[in-house]
């Protein structure tokens, strides 16, 4: 580590030259370099909401959150299935393998929440689902939900 370091200090204008070059190169590549290659990376989550005012989270959680998580485990592509639920919403999440395709695993979401709306029980709204890409919006969402 101490020729390194020797070394910069007595060249210091040939490191100066080579860090540069380095500098140069590194934009000349970032310019002419095509980006057609790069592998697309599609979004691959979706997001299913539930509102259901005046229930309690337990309820909420065996009524509405348990159905619409079984109704949706059956779509084509599912890597992963998380749920938050608080009283009065349901938030579920469908992580998707990364060669899935988010329009058909989108449309078969929807309906699957549409027969299985039919057994939630009255007073729930209808499920919403939208594609989310968590990586590329906000850090936090925040819900202002009255008592």
């Amino acid at each position: 580590m101490n020729g390194i370091i020797g070394f910069s200090v007595r060249h210091y204008i040939s490191v100066f030259m080579f860090l540069i070059a380095f500098v140069i190169c590194s934009v000349i590549s970032a310019v002419v370099i095509q980006v057609d290659f790069l592998p697309k990376m599609n979004d691959r989550y979706l997001l299913i909401n539930a509102d259901f005012s005046g229930i309690r989270a337990d309820e909420m959680k065996k009524l509405v959150t348990k159905p619409l998580e079984d109704s949706v485990s059956s779509i084509k592509g599912i890597k992963n299935i998380s749920s938050v639920t608080r009283d009065g919403i349901s938030l579920i999440t469908l992580e998707l393998h990364w060669r899935s395709d988010i329009d058909m695993a989108l449309a078969e979401c929807r309906q699957m929440i549409n027969r299985c709306y039919e057994a939630l029980p009255s007073g729930c709204e209808k499920p919403g689902v939208r594609i989310v890409n968590p990586h590329l919006h906000e850090s936090m969402l925040v819900a202002i939900i009255p008592k």
